[in-house]
């Protein structure tokens, strides 16, 4: 079924691509999170998901694209991805990067919004790499106070005071 769903998105997300560069999403995040050359740096991203079957690029076109419906179908992908892909330390940092460019592109309402369709353990998984993403695994007041104040609904719908709370206590 997920396959099936997978096809539909890839192939929608091919014909109703909005941007004007192959890679502008997957650059910019990367861009943001490595300072670097191009979508190489979401490059093992890219690989991981492409090993699930998943083109990580028309997903991430289809969830920023026009079409209500697909995006929202898309965004559940990508975000079943965070949760169940199996990234390894550099494609976890690269798909946290991409994450915080959706939050970024789509607006604290929207993303919290689609965040809210989510199975819990999925939205746990996007708390961590929004988190990671904006620089809140360091227990620095001036991030955390700066997140808070940017993605208010975000913050509520994926629980990530809850979230920080566990990760605080880990040794």
């Amino acid at each position: 079924m997920l396959m099936k769903i997978a096809t539909i998105i890839l192939l929608a997300a091919s014909v109703c691509s909005i941007f004007a560069g192959p890679d502008e999403p997957l650059a910019e995040a990367a861009q943001n999170e490595f300072g670097g050359s191009g979508a190489y740096g979401c490059s093992d991203t890219v690989a991981k998901a492409a090993a699930l079957g998943v083109n990580y690029k028309s997903l991430v076109d289809a969830t920023l694209g026009q079409n209500k419906k697909l995006q929202s179908i898309a965004f559940g992908l990508f975000a079943w991805l965070s949760e169940n892909a199996g990234f390894d330390a550099a494609s976890s940092q690269g798909h946290a990067a991409v994450t915080g460019l959706l939050l970024r592109k789509l607006g604290d309402a929207h993303f919290s919004a689609l965040s809210a369709l989510q199975p819990e353990k999925v939205r746990k998984a996007l708390a961590r790499d929004i988190c990671y993403d904006l620089g809140m695994l360091d227990n620095f007041n001036d991030e955390r106070k700066e997140a808070r104040a940017a993605y208010p609904e975000t913050i509520k719908t994926l629980a990530i005071e809850q979230w920080l709370q566990t990760y605080d206590k880990q040794p």
